[in-house]
């Protein structure tokens, strides 16, 4: 268990079960926190964001942080370490392996919530005038070709949605 102090410092590593600090098995120093986005195990990396909205890596075997994205209003990681930031015009720049990669199109506003799906995909909420709920005809679901699990949830009732996907510029 990794355990960051809101006023800054060094990171302090626990074992498990007994909460054991393990001390100086993580080295570097972390400014004025706001919060966690997220441990990317492969890559050795755990992602925060600043008071001042930066998204920072501290990288967990050489103690080095660096600025991935400033100005950032949301973040998330993904299921497979795929970082996700979106700044305050919408724009979203993601890093998958150490690639970094700005995206074409803006989302539609600021998200309220930011979810990392599989395949590199993200999941944006953004909030809108009036919340609205789409789901395709039953008719219109027959000439569609749905994937296992999407048509899984289309036949017990639930809703889907088409999450992003990142293209290069």
């Amino acid at each position: 268990m990794i355990r960051l102090a809101a006023r800054g410092g060094p990171p302090r590593l626990y074992r498990l079960p007994d909460l054991a600090e393990v001390p100086d098995a993580i080295r570097g120093r972390l400014p004025l926190l706001e919060g966690a986005v997220g441990v990317d195990p492969e890559a050795a990396f755990l992602y925060v964001r600043t008071t001042k909205g930066e998204l920072l890596a501290l990288d967990l075997e050489s103690g080095r942080a660096d600025t991935v994205a400033t100005a950032v209003e949301r973040a998330t990681l993904g299921p497979e370490g795929t970082l996700y930031a979106v700044d305050a015009k919408g724009h979203v720049i993601s890093v998958a392996r150490r690639a970094r990669l700005a995206w074409p199109q803006a989302l539609g506003g600021v998200p309220r919530d930011l979810f990392g799906a599989a395949d590199q995909r993200l999941v944006a909420i953004v909030a809108q005038d009036r919340p609205k709920l789409i789901l395709p005809r039953p008719t219109s679901l027959r000439r569609r070709v749905l994937s296992r699990s999407a048509a899984t949830l289309v036949r017990r009732g639930g809703a889907t949605c088409s999450p992003w996907r990142a293209t290069a510029v």
